[in-house]
């Protein structure tokens, strides 16, 4: 259970020193990014708390089983060609989480699907192997093909969350809970003549009853949910190349292979709770189609909206202003999202010569390979928790994204390889091997800074992909001026639309996406280059004093060798771990103190954009290291062969 033991939010250091704590803005916004904190946007206080008390009772309890049943024939046609043709099939069965009465009374459908409600997935496949004659450079030449479907994959983690967070094991408790008797823009004191007082009871005991009641988010799984798939195809080609008959020219091994797969059912995350929000730009939506989302209830009174289904965003019929306005949010479901591709092209040409560079017991090993990688995806789904699944990922539509350039695909990869074996020394070697890699950058999103503007509070930060002015006088767009939180005009409207507008102009993957919102991971990381090197030498063992043909073997492997060399080289540079770098902001927070102004959303009544800020200004700062990728590494060791 996350954050069982609460948080407690400052907005400054005066206020932490008086145990002040943040006031917060009456949404139950637990986002506690840097300017949600400092603007007091964020509850003073929040956690998550069980039923009964004790943490262990929120805990996931579930079994599952998995059973598989694969049929195979290999079969050879003629001489040169042959086929293997088989079937897999594989089906689940298992719990279902408890039934929670408040979640059928809200969506119409109950909450307790489980494994034995996925259907068996059967997976048929052939593969084809030609031997061709040999002809011109070419020997032994193979040709080879197969297609097929796959699926794999075990999905306990992602179904573990409709266990856990049924609605009953745990709620959340805020400082916002009438529990907590606090008027709209007061803060709650947790130091009472000098001494701490801890978390403040009340979210505790508001956030065990609402558990109680079986009030707390509950993540639900699409009871229409399949096991994803993948319909895969390869084409390979392998042969010997002898442009001569000996020599340097003769004995090179060629491997050719594509392989192209189309992805079916992936799983996502949709929020059952989230609808487009009427009161805001054009019926809900910007001037370029972009869903403005806030949080529903269908149970609040006077609310009309009746659950229809997903497909693929959570619909309803009949929703009215009354059904906004809640509190209640994070109603994940995992289900399916549309289909989406890849492609993947790699050679490797290698060889393996005769004998070392000096002596004619060694031999020398070469290797040149190459990929190309062209794959897509709709949302990372990187994370265990289905929260972070559905917020760490940029969208136009964050019901609903596209499919889009995959987050964890390297366009290019260069690798070549060498390794020198020399026997100085009677039976005893001498190994050197280097290994170099070039990989062009993984992809990342241009973004609107911060959250709440296009879904709700709790849907992350930085998440929401930027529009692209045409330039400083784009008519879907509205600039304003950047504001303290006392209501001081940082920089102006002018100003903003001027930097926003060099900045893009500057940006070749932003450039070309002027007058539209910008696909999600257009953008590229910066290329990595590694030198890896390795060194072993083969030494007598004791043994062999009486006989016996032991050795020893010292060896050293060096990571990252240019590293070594110029702590400034072959660094890897990435924009976060989420890929999101945030360029502009939407909308803007509203100012409680000082000059007092109200918030601005994020799209004006005609769709348009609202642009209050231009955070460009960091994009370089935000190019940081990748320590792990970016260090070198010395091992030295000695084993022992006998």
């Amino acid at each position: 259970m996350q954050n069982a033991t609460g948080t407690l939010s400052f907005r400054n250091i005066a206020d932490l020193e008086a145990g002040l704590l943040s006031p917060g803005r009456g949404d139950n916004n637990t986002t506690n990014s840097a300017a949600n904190v400092v603007n007091g946007q964020v509850e003073g206080a929040f956690g998550n708390f069980s039923s009964t008390g004790d943490v262990n009772a929120a805990a996931a309890n579930f079994s599952r089983d998995i059973w598989s049943i694969f049929a195979q024939d290999d079969w050879k046609i003629n001489d040169q060609l042959s086929a293997v043709a088989g079937v897999r099939v594989d089906w689940y069965d298992g719990g279902a989480p408890a039934l929670n009465p408040l979640f059928v009374q809200r969506y119409g459908f109950t909450n307790t699907t489980g494994f034995s409600n996925l259907d068996p997935v059967v997976m048929p496949r052939v593969a084809f192997t030609y031997d061709l004659n040999d002809f011109a450079v070419f020997s032994r030449a193979q040709v080879r093909a197969g297609v097929g479907v796959f699926s794999g994959g075990d999905p306990v983690v992602w179904f573990a969350n409709a266990f856990q967070n049924d609605g009953r094991g745990f709620s959340q408790g805020s400082t916002q809970d009438p529990a907590c008797g606090l008027a709209t823009g007061q803060q709650l004191d947790v130091v009472v003549n000098g001494q701490f007082t801890g978390l403040p009871q009340c979210i505790v005991t508001s956030g065990s009853a609402a558990a109680a009641r079986g009030q707390g988010d509950t993540q639900s799984i699409d009871p229409n949910i399949k096991m994803p798939t993948v319909w895969r195809a390869n084409l390979g080609f392998s042969s010997e190349l002898n442009f001569a008959d000996t020599g340097f020219f003769s004995g090179w091994q060629l491997n050719l292979d594509y392989i192209y797969s189309k992805y079916k059912n992936p799983l996502t995350i949709v929020d059952l709770s989230q609808v487009p929000d009427i009161t805001k730009g054009l019926n809900g939506f910007s001037i370029d189609g972009r869903p403005v989302y806030a949080a529903i209830d269908p149970t609040r009174a006077g609310c009309t909206a009746k659950f229809v289904g997903v497909n693929p965003n959570p619909t309803y019929a009949n929703v009215n202003a009354a059904c906004f306005g809640t509190a209640r949010d994070d109603e994940l479901m995992l289900t399916n999202a549309g289909s989406y591709r890849s492609q993947i092209a790699s050679f490797i040409l290698s060889k393996n010569f005769d004998g070392g560079v000096f002596t004619d017991g060694g031999s020398t090993y070469f290797s040149l390979g190459y990929s190309y990688t062209d794959s897509q995806d709709r949302r990372n789904m990187y994370n265990s928790t289905a929260g972070s699944n559905f917020d760490n990922s940029a969208a136009f539509d964050r019901q609903n994204p596209d499919a889009s350039r995959g987050f964890f695909g390297s366009r290019h990869n260069i690798t070549m390889q060498t390794s020198f074996k020399e026997e100085f020394f009677d039976d005893l070697a001498t190994r050197l091997g280097i290994t170099f890699v070039a990989r062009s950058g993984r992809p990342y999103s241009l973004t609107f800074s911060g959250g709440g503007v296009f879904a709700d509070s709790v849907s992350g930060n930085d998440n929401a992909l930027a529009y692209i002015p045409t330039g400083i006088n784009d008519p879907n767009v509205v600039f304003v001026d950047t504001l303290s939180s006392r209501g001081a005009v940082v920089r102006t409207a002018a100003q903003n639309a001027a930097d926003l507008d060099s900045f893009i102009g500057g940006l070749k993957c932003a450039n070309k996406y002027r007058g539209r919102s910008i696909t999600r991971n257009t953008c590229s990381n910066d290329w990595y280059f590694d030198v890896d090197l390795t060194f072993s030498q083969e030494l007598p063992g004791p043994g062999r004093l009486f006989g016996r043909k032991d050795k020893l073997k010292l060896y050293a492997t060096m990571d990252n060798f240019l590293n070594f060399l110029d702590s400034d080289w072959n660094v890897q540079r990435r924009r976060a771990f989420t890929g999101l770098q945030d360029i502009a902001t939407a909308g803007r927070a509203a100012v409680t103190q000082g000059t007092v102004t109200p918030v601005l959303p994020g799209v004006d009544a005609q769709g348009r954009y609202i642009i209050s800020g231009f955070t460009g200004n960091t994009f370089a700062a935000d190019n940081q290291i990748n320590f792990s990728s970016s260090v070198w590494r010395l091992k030295i060791g000695i084993s022992y062969d006998f």
